[in-house]
Order: C-alpha cells, then sequence, then structure tokens
C-alpha cells in the first residue's frame, strides 16, 4: 500500500511500459507479426489501406469511401486489435501458453476483453470530445446558459483525470480477479494523482510521438511500384498500431502490480 511519503514511481512506470513491449519483442514479433499481416489483409478487402491516405493512392488504388463501410471497418479493426492485446498479456502477464487448446477454451474472453477496450477508449477520448465541443461552440450571451454549458463540458477533461486512480481495477478484470472497492483504491492512490497522470501524459506523448514520426514518413516517401508500397506501408503501419496499443496496455497492467 501506499503512504504518503512514498512518491509515485512514474519515471519506472513510463520506461517500464515501453521496456515490457521491447523486453518481450521475440512475442510480439511472433503475435504482433501474424495480427498486423491479418490487418493488412482486412484493410485491403475493405479498400482502407494506408496508400488511400495519399494523393496517388487514391486514384490508383482500391479505396472505398463509404461512411457505413469505414465505421465497420474501424469497429471490426479495433476487435483484431483487442484479440491480440489479450494474447498479449496472457502472453507476457500471465504466462499462458497460447496454443489451440488457449483459443478454444478462451474465446469468450475475447469479447469481454473487447468490452473493456471500448470503454476505456471511450472514456480516454472525452477530453478530445470536450475541447471540439469547446472549439465549435458559439458563445451564449446569457452568461449563466454559457457557464453551466462550460462546467459540463469540463467533465470531459476531468472524469478521466478522476479515472486514472482506478486503472489497476481495469488489469484486475481483464485477468478475472476481485476488483479493488472505491475506498481501499482510493487510499492507495491518496496523493499520487499527479504522479500516475504525469506518467501516463508520457506514455501517450512518446506514443503519439511514434504514430506521427511514422505517419508522416509513409506518407511523404512513396515509391514505385505502388502495390509494394501498398503491402509494406500497410503492414508497417498496423504493426506500429500494435507496438502503441501494447504500451498503453501494459501501463495499465503494471498500475496493477504497483498497488497490490
Amino acid at each position: 500500500m501506499f503512504q504518503k511519503e512514498k512518491k509515485y514511481p512514474w519515471f519506472q512506470m513510463f520506461s517500464q511500459s515501453v521496456l515490457t513491449t521491447t523486453d518481450s519483442f521475440r512475442s510480439f514479433l511472433k503475435f504482433g507479426g501474424i495480427m498486423a499481416a491479418i490487418l493488412t489483409v482486412f484493410a485491403f478487402v475493405c479498400g482502407q489501406s494506408f496508400i488511400c491516405l495519399t494523393p496517388l493512392g487514391k486514384s490508383q488504388s482500391y479505396c472505398v469511401n463509404n461512411l457505413f463501410v469505414y465505421v465497420s471497418y474501424i469497429f471490426f479493426k479495433s476487435f483484431i486489435i483487442s484479440v491480440f492485446l489479450r494474447i498479449w498479456i496472457d502472453a507476457v502477464f500471465l504466462k499462458k501458453d497460447i496454443n489451440k487448446s488457449y483459443f478454444k477454451s478462451g474465446f469468450t474472453n475475447f469479447f469481454k476483453f473487447f468490452g473493456i477496450l471500448l470503454i476505456f477508449f471511450a472514456v480516454n477520448t472525452l477530453p478530445m470530445l470536450s475541447l471540439s465541443m469547446l472549439i465549435a461552440r458559439k458563445p451564449n450571451p446569457v452568461w449563466q446558459i454559457e457557464i453551466l454549458y462550460f462546467s459540463f463540458v469540463s467533465l470531459g477533461f476531468i472524469i478521466p483525470f478522476f479515472l486514472l486512480r482506478f486503472y489497476a481495477n481495469i488489469a484486475l478484470l481483464i485477468e478475472g480477479l476481485p476488483c479493488f472497492d472505491f475506498k481501499q483504491t482510493y487510499l492507495k492512490t491518496n496523493f499520487q494523482s499527479s504522479g500516475i497522470f504525469t506518467a501516463f501524459s508520457l506514455v501517450l506523448a512518446f506514443c503519439l510521438f511514434v504514430f506521427i514520426i511514422v505517419y508522416s514518413n509513409l506518407k511523404i516517401h512513396t515509391f514505385e511500384p505502388l502495390y509494394l508500397y501498398n503491402i509494406f506501408s500497410e503492414y508497417l503501419f498496423e504493426f506500429v498500431i500494435l507496438v502503441i496499443a501494447s504500451v498503453i496496455l501494459n501501463f495499465v497492467m503494471l498500475q496493477k502490480n504497483i498497488l497490490q
């Protein structure tokens, strides 16, 4: 249990979130490589491959510009990523053997984990939603309504910050263990909010940096023949997405280990 004089190891949490993936890179290559290939084929079938984001690719490649197809693609892509993350947790954190019997006995766990992942994603996108609402709003001349609106929208920034302290319970849910109750979690993370926020912000900043570097370079440096570029860029892009997803999930799992 945390004590007041014991500071949250924010830099250790950040570094370990990244190092867990790099130290287990053989396992990542094994499972992530296969899942990245599945995601690549899925993107090609749906006409949503990376090349469609380039001006040249839109005119010379199979690209589908349909809202229903795009939403369906994102939904099923998220499920495939959640399957990888479930395998990643079981292989790296829980030390399970990933074999045929694993998939037969634990198939329902993929759907349960997908539900947890959707909630986690929804909570962490609240700040972006609130920011977009603040930017798009037209100021109301009635100051009472303006204050009420601002207070309501600000919840999108406050709720994720508050829930950071309870990420250990997400890890417990994933492992099928009893969660800490509210009081227990609150006491274990008392006076640690700034450290948790700093560590998670560094993790997100690192992931965003990697994403921007890969995305911008792949988009700029196209090459001939286009079909080779299409395969290479899509596979690498999906592979990096899985790296980013694993690093973020590592933080959640490590949070539980510290609080126990």
